[in-house]
């Protein structure tokens, strides 16, 4: 497993290795002139420039590369990434949802194993619908605490 799937990149070169690493951007050749270095600051040179002009965090960029390496989505470029930015929010949107849901599972089968255990909090736990379900966990979370 890479590294880089879990480290938030803090700068654009960062982020180019993390691209490199994970997706291979980057068309680099040994056998020409340029050195290593020297190809590798023109690579984050514009990455700078792509995020500048189309308004994408860091962040979001690296979103969107480890979307596409857990997709197995073929990348060469760094700006065919910004593509699947989207998607890549959307996906994460949506798994966010299911860490609540495991959350509040967890919350419900700790309240039934206490011995002072609270039906109620466990009927609000359960019953708790939209941005409710969050509120009624800190809530209880505090309570318990």
């Amino acid at each position: 497993m890479s590294r880089y799937l879990h480290a938030e990149p803090a700068t654009d070169a960062a982020l180019f290795d993390m691209l490199h690493a994970l997706l291979g951007v980057g068309d680099y050749d040994d056998s020409a002139d340029v050195p290593w270095f020297k190809f590798r600051m023109v690579e984050i040179q514009k990455i700078k420039v792509l995020r500048r002009r189309r308004g994408v965090s860091l962040g979001e960029f690296a979103l969107a590369a480890r979307y596409c390496y857990r997709r197995r989505i073929p990348v060469r470029r760094s700006w065919e990434v910004c593509g699947y930015i989207p998607a890549a929010k959307k996906q994460a949107r949506a798994s966010r949802v299911s860490d609540l849901a495991a959350s509040i599972a967890t919350a419900v089968e700790n309240e039934r194993s206490r011995a002072d255990c609270d039906e109620r909090w466990v009927g609000r736990l359960l019953r708790a619908q939209g941005p409710a379900r969050a509120e009624v966990l800190a809530a209880w979370e505090r309570e318990r605490a």
